[in-house]
């Protein structure tokens, strides 16, 4: 069990230091892929899942009806 908030964050956390990376889309990564990676800072290993969720938004169009 780790000490940081490291489930279903918009960042990678470290589950051992709690370094957040705001970059992890670099990693290219697709849904429901499972990586193992070395954190940045303390350079542990850890497991990295990556979940994808789409939403989408409408509007009406003035003059179509």
């Amino acid at each position: 069990m780790s000490l940081y908030d490291n489930e279903y964050t918009k960042d990678i956390v470290c589950p051992h230091c709690g370094y957040a990376w705001s970059d992890g889309w670099e990693l290219g990564m697709s849904d429901g892929e499972d990586e193992r990676i070395d954190c940045r800072r303390c350079e542990k290993p850890m497991n990295v899942e990556c979940q994808v969720s789409v939403t989408y938004s409408t509007k009406k169009i003035e003059g179509a009806e």
